[in-house]
């Protein structure tokens, strides 16, 4: 343990004394190369501008951006350039008398504006081909959502992670919260990071309503990077599936005050310049805004569910090759009902978090960068639910989660041809959960979880990425996980094969190994509570092998379809030693597999419309390795089908709309109550539950259209935006659950279990209104 220890804060270190010696150019740089490289933004809404051309006038030298608007071009022989980029509906930009030195590295960002152009002919030469060729293909089997995406989509009232569940990957299980189950991965199963930090828990109010809300405001998103399987050695510890969010930094070029009001929330957005345009600041706050009407309106003593937020953030450039960056976030939410339901309960929620992290990145030579991040994720929260009839019965649950983050990564890229990154993290985790229950009556829960730990997570990784030429490129690395609470090693090799044959064209293979430790989430957020406080000592990680074919072709620059096969095999699942036990045991195998289909004609702000649509067909499914049949969890969704159109109306008018289709979910039917003198601890002393098979049968079929009308202004000094958004405008019944009560009827032997239907989201209409100076 002390040996293990020792080697991973060496080579912590290490990394770390590399960082801080590039601020002081401390390492001797390549003589003989040079680059530019930067990024390039939509200057309407910060989001990156993927296939921009950048190139130094009357050179040779130039390149394409990838998806994240981030180019570089290398090889540069010293002096001074016209540095030229263009993109058909965005007005060119020429940055004169850019100097390049030898051996030193030119970062450069870069805010494109749009307009309208009128062209007779447009070609696109082979040169051009060939440049869009050398933006990052290894990005094409993720899911890349802007901002701008975020915003415009109907029926997502503004939120990102419900923006999310319109993709073919993602699987929600009802309208109200947002939790995302993804490719037959449970939320808990799924990394989601704020700037490189490491969240438990991407959604609002989760404890009352199981998130109803993201925990980012679609304001201050710059990217959402969704890699739904398969994801790199740089980062694991889980399952399923990773989330990359990236906020946005201040603007550079004027102070700026933006205010935003949804049926949702409020929100305000100040940002601007500072150290003559060398860094930027930006604040946010964030208010919920229903239950302030709610709770003036409401006779009873009620505090309806409500959140806050506040986010800070600075962006600094060091030098010409370092910059720093630094994020604060602090989260708050609660919530007082009382005969909630009118079921003579009382029920009172508070929570608060923050979220933080502080990033320096550096360019040590052309061919060396370094980048070593230190952050924090805090979360508290409780509930406590009283029986006002007889205050002898109550439940409460009350947790709190503290997580530190060290990590340091390198960046070597000696050819072209020849990429390797390397890396270390630390987590110093503390989670501390009290669960208890008294009722009434029977509640299928565990009485009692008291949860309390202290441990510390080991990683490392190593990847190499080679390219042959512009069409092939091969990724393979491999990832080193220790926890000191399990005292358990897990090695994961991974892979990755992207060929472009064609311009048009890119595929992709993709295989590896997934671990995840057991932790605070796998108690919550696994639909049925796992007490893993009995037999802690005795658990390991869950484990996955991915296996990914895909395909994407790019008809046109505003047109593409994407194929993706997968398959997720499962092994050492916790699932519960029976099923009248809530502890768990790594007893389980799973199997998750699909197709998915996207088509998709892009909206430019020249084009009148812009439509697509997503398909996928897939299975998601467990067993216990002792027993043969197979069980769907309850997320299985075996058809999923959305379509979405966007049009351009009159000038400064748009209407988009989304169609949602989705089979229905599994349940477990009653099919009677039945007298058993000896039961005492069921659902009602003395009878017992008769049931079919878990699973076995489905609820009704999903069906939900969603339209929004959308005007945008844009002056000299101020923007315009509003919108009236119809969610549900066919008022489908789509239903969320069935609950079965208990119901005697005339016999002394048995009894019918009476079912209530619990429904989904029934039209609804919703508004926002967003202006800025």
């Amino acid at each position: 343990m002390i040996r293990r220890r020792h080697v991973f804060s060496a080579v912590f270190f290490l990394l770390f004394f590399a960082t801080l010696c590039a601020n002081g150019e401390l390492l001797a740089k390549n003589k003989d190369d040079s680059r530019i490289l930067g990024f390039v933004f939509d200057s309407a809404d910060d989001s990156p501008l993927g296939y921009v051309n950048v190139y130094l006038e009357k050179t040779k030298w130039g390149t394409t951006t990838n998806e994240r608007g981030f180019f570089d071009i290398s090889s540069i022989p010293p002096g001074k350039y016209n540095v030229i980029i263009r993109m058909m509906g965005y007005a060119p930009i020429t940055i004169r008398d850019v100097n390049i030195r030898r051996g030193k590295v030119k970062i450069i960002k870069v805010k494109m504006t749009r307009q309208v152009l009128k062209m007779q002919s447009v070609n696109i030469t082979a040169d051009r081909a060939t440049q869009m060729l050398k933006s990052e293909h290894s990005l094409a089997d993720h899911q890349i959502l802007k901002a701008r995406d975020i915003i415009r989509q109907a029926g997502a009232l503004e939120d990102p992670q419900r923006a999310l569940s319109f993709l073919p990957s993602v699987v929600t299980r009802n309208d109200i919260n947002t939790q995302l189950y993804i490719r037959g991965g449970s939320p808990d199963q799924n990394l989601v990071t704020l700037d490189g930090i490491e969240i438990l828990n991407p959604s609002r109010l989760f404890v009352v309503m199981g998130g109803g809300v993201s925990v980012v405001n679609p304001d201050l998103i710059e990217a959402i990077d969704l890699a739904p399987g398969g994801f790199g050695v740089d980062y694991g510890n889980k399952l399923s599936a990773l989330m990359r969010i990236t906020t946005r930094e201040g603007n550079k070029e004027k102070t700026a005050v933006s205010c935003n009001t949804t049926l949702v929330s409020a929100s305000a957005v100040a940002e601007g310049p500072f150290s003559g345009g060398r860094g930027s600041w930006l604040v946010e706050g964030r208010r919920s805004f229903y239950d302030i009407v709610a709770n003036g309106i409401y006779s009873q003593n009620y505090v309806f569910p409500y959140f806050y937020d506040v986010h800070s953030k600075i962006a600094l450039n060091l030098t010409e090759n370092s910059k720093f960056t630094a994020f604060y976030t602090y989260l708050g939410e609660g919530a007082k009902l009382n005969d909630y339901k009118k079921e003579q309960l009382d029920l009172l929620n508070q929570g608060n978090g923050s979220i933080w992290g502080g990033r320096l990145t550096s360019i040590i030579s052309p061919k060396l960068a370094a980048n070593l991040l230190v952050g924090g994720y805090f979360d508290n929260n409780s509930v406590n639910i009283f029986d006002t009839f007889d205050y002898n019965f109550n439940a409460s649950l009350a947790y709190s989660v503290k997580r530190y983050a060290m990590r340091s990564d390198l960046l070597f890229y000696p050819a072209n041809w020849f990429h390797f990154k390397t890396g270390t993290k630390f987590n110093f985790n503390t989670n501390d959960i009290l669960w208890k229950i008294k009722w009434r009556n029977f509640v299928n829960l565990p009485q009692s979880i008291n949860y309390n730990t202290n441990s510390v997570t080991y990683s490392a990784y190593w990847q190499v990425r080679l390219r042959g030429s512009y069409w092939f490129e091969l990724t393979s690395g491999l990832r080193y996980d220790y926890s000191t609470l399990f005292n358990e090693v897990d090695w994961s090799p991974r892979a990755k094969l992207v060929l472009s044959p064609h311009p048009n064209l890119t595929t992709w293979l993709n295989w590896g190994m997934y671990s995840q430790y057991p932790d605070i989430l796998t108690i919550m957020a696994r639909g049925e509570p796992m007490d893993i406080t009995k037999n802690n000592m005795n658990l390991c990680a869950e484990r996955a092998v991915h296996e990914i074919a895909g395909m994407e072709w790019r008809a046109s620059p505003r047109t593409k379809f994407k194929l993706e096969i997968y398959k997720k095999d499962f092994d050492r699942l916790l699932l519960p030693k029976n099923e009248q036990s809530f502890i768990p045991q790594n007893s389980g195998v799973g199997l998750a597999q699909g197709i998915e289909f996207t088509f998709k004609i892009m909206r430019n702000p020249k084009n009148h419309f812009g439509l697509w649509f997503n398909y996928s067909y897939s299975e998601a499914k467990y067993r216990n390795k002792k027993r043969d049949e197979w069980t769907f969890f309850d997320y299985d969704q075996r058809n999923q089908f959305a379509a979405g159109l966007e049009i351009k109306l009159l000038s400064g008018w748009s209407l988009t709309g989304v169609w949602r289709y989705g089979t229905g979910f599994p349940y477990t039917p009653v099919q009677a109550m039945r007298r058993n003198p000896g039961n005492t601890g069921g659902f009602i002393d003395g009878w017992e539950m008769v049931q079919s098979p878990k699973n076995s049968a489905r609820y009704p079929d999903y069906s939900r259209l969603d339209l929004r009308l959308t005007y945008t202004y844009k002056g000299r000094y101020r923007d315009l935006s509003a919108y009236i958004d119809f969610m549900n405008v066919l008022n489908h019944n789509n239903v969320y659950l069935y609950e079965w009560d208990f119901y005697s009827g005339n016999q002394q032997s048995e009894g019918i279990g009476r079912r209530s239907v619990y429904y989904m989201m029934p039209f609804i209409p919703s508004f926002g209104l967003s202006f800025g100076l």
